[in-house]
């Protein structure tokens, strides 16, 4: 089973569209995915989540954590992996399920890539540096 976390990120209905509704604008979440639906709502049962959490999204069905949420995944075995990881993998699966080996379309990956960078460093201009500041201190 290969479960996976994204890096805690705030998030803002700006950027994120629906965590800002779910945990506050500005405040940390990330996202749990994993290789199959199945694998996903196994280990989401194992952290606490609940089914109605789960949100099939076309690109990459999920559930948004918490910090504490995260913590629990990582220790119960979930791979850490970064947005740009996280991105790529979505990308392969879906050209895997239209049938077209990505090794073939590897172009197509770096527009992908570059979308979520200039995502992130919207965020980013939301991001407060006291409040981050703080918790590192």
């Amino acid at each position: 089973m290969t479960v996976y976390v994204d890096e805690l990120r705030p998030w803002f209905p700006v950027v994120g569209g629906h965590a800002g509704r779910h945990f506050g604008g500005g405040r940390e979440s990330c996202h749990l995915s994993a290789d199959t639906l199945d694998e996903l709502h196994a280990f989401a049962l194992r952290i606490g989540m609940r089914r109605g959490w789960f949100q099939n999204h076309p690109i990459m069905p999920h559930y948004d954590l918490t910090p504490a949420k995260r913590a629990a995944a990582v220790k119960l075995g979930a791979r850490e992996v970064t947005a740009r990881e996280q991105a790529r993998k979505r990308w392969e699966a879906r050209q895997a399920a239209k049938g077209v080996d990505p090794a073939t379309k590897e172009h197509e990956i770096e527009r992908v890539l570059e979308r979520a960078q200039r995502r992130d460093a919207v965020a980013a201009k939301y991001t407060d540096p006291v409040d981050d500041a703080e918790e590192v201190g």
